[in-house]
């Protein structure tokens, strides 16, 4: 018999020094199995995103080839070219409406506009400097100041 086994048992030191080879040995082998695993499990996840991206590189090339012709880049119109109420005739009768909302007002006595529509429009005027609010609650109005206003 040998010195370090005793009816089918270790003892000493050798004896654990056995036990702890044989249990080091069994986290190794469950180590590399994890890390095969993970391995594996990253290989197919690349490879996923790898078909995904080249399946969408395939819809778009398949996608731009049934395109009839390519559109060029954005034209930007110089202003009052096009129509609409950018052109050059609505914003001069935006300009001419403001011009009569203006002579409504005269310069010395606060007072309110005659018009359906109210108080609109007013507020530009006032922030661009045309007209200035005078007086506070329902006596307030507005007055014509010496800016001149061009058409």
């Amino acid at each position: 018999m040998n010195e370090h086994q005793n009816n089918g048992h270790t003892t000493g030191y050798l004896g654990r020094i056995d036990k702890l080879i044989a249990h080091h040995e069994s986290i190794a082998a469950a180590l590399r199995v994890t890390r095969d695993l993970l391995t594996n499990e990253a290989r197919t996840v690349k490879q996923k995103r790898l078909d995904v991206i080249s399946d969408a590189l395939a819809i778009d090339a398949q996608r731009r080839s049934h395109k009839p012709g390519k559109r060029g880049p954005y034209k930007k119109h110089s202003p009052g070219s096009a129509g609409g109420r950018f052109s050059n005739r609505a914003r001069t009768e935006r300009r001419r409406d403001s011009l009569a909302l203006l002579e409504q007002f005269s310069t010395t006595t606060p007072g309110r506009p005659d018009t359906t529509r109210g108080l609109r429009g007013i507020g530009s005027l006032v922030r661009r400097g045309y007209l200035a609010k005078r007086g506070k609650g329902k006596k307030a109005g507005y007055v014509r100041t010496s800016k001149e206003f061009v058409v």
